[in-house]
């Protein structure tokens, strides 16, 4: 059973807005949370369940509907989540011996995904995440490796996400192109007036 998106972002808010204390395990329902912790706690509030380890790595080789690179911030959507991780041999290299060659949960995939956080918002960029010692909000896609959707969250056709964004660009005093893709080189195909309100959805 999947947990519908809105729901679920609406609960990860929840979690973050009382404001827990970062302690590895925790997951909102004492005052504590990691960063997996903010997730878990959210699919449980939201009515879904939970019941795999309480862990990044775990949750990247075991809880993912697809695990992709992020080459920019284009390839997010709102309600997936996203990853920080070590490859071997970094500093700070730490992946648990369940996950290495030979051990119990060897998928043969040995990087180290240390941390997680939640795409609430695309344009402008919004990724929530549990570190120390509260919740943080980053604007910015920098230090995030990569993104995925969650199994036990509805993306499609269910919990669909509209977003209002203004229309700018560089010139304040001409219309901004609209092509056919994301792409500097791709067609024009209109203009759209500077300060133009458009609504933009997700799924």
């Amino acid at each position: 059973m999947s947990v519908d998106r809105e729901q679920f972002l609406a609960k990860v808010e929840e979690i973050a807005a009382e404001e827990p204390y970062y302690r590895t395990g925790g997951s909102g329902t004492d005052g504590t949370c990691d960063c997996i912790g903010i997730i878990i706690g959210a699919i449980r509030r939201a009515g879904g369940q939970w019941r795999g380890l309480h862990g990044c790595n775990y949750a990247a080789r075991s809880e993912m509907k697809n695990l992709e690179r992020i080459t920019g911030t284009g390839d997010l959507i709102v309600g997936e989540v996203v990853y920080r991780a070590y490859e071997p041999g970094q500093g700070g290299y730490n992946l648990p011996e369940r996950y290495e060659p030979g051990g119990s949960d060897y998928t043969g995939d040995v990087r180290d995904y240390f941390h997680i956080g939640v795409v609430e918002s695309v344009y402008p960029l919004r990724i929530r995440h549990m570190t120390k010692p509260k919740p943080k909000m980053d604007t910015s896609i920098d230090r995030w490796d990569y993104h995925g959707k969650l199994k036990k969250i509805g993306y499609n056709g269910e919990g669909k996400i509209m977003q209002n964004v203004t229309i700018s660009g560089g010139n304040p005093d001409l219309p901004v192109n609209f092509r056919e893709g994301p792409s500097r080189d791709a067609k024009i195909i209109g203009e759209i007036p500077q300060g133009s309100t458009a609504v933009l959805q997700d799924g």
